[in-house]
């Protein structure tokens, strides 16, 4: 293998390697920190969308 030239079983490493690195970005965990609802009062939290309040709390956007 020449300097700057990749075989087909390098290639396989590097291609495998770069969809790992892909699929373990994309896999995020959900945030546990959302805010709390008790009746009529919502408590914000870092994170929160107004999308999720809105599923929390029953209201539309």
């Amino acid at each position: 293998m020449s300097a700057g030239r990749l075989n087909k079983k390098s290639l396989g490493i590097v291609m495998l390697l770069s969809i790992g690195l892909l699929l373990a970005g994309c896999s995020g965990s959900k945030s546990s920190d959302t805010g709390t609802y008790s009746g009529s009062v919502y408590t914000v939290k870092r994170g929160d969308t107004l999308y999720r309040i809105s599923r929390t709390t029953g209201t539309s956007v």
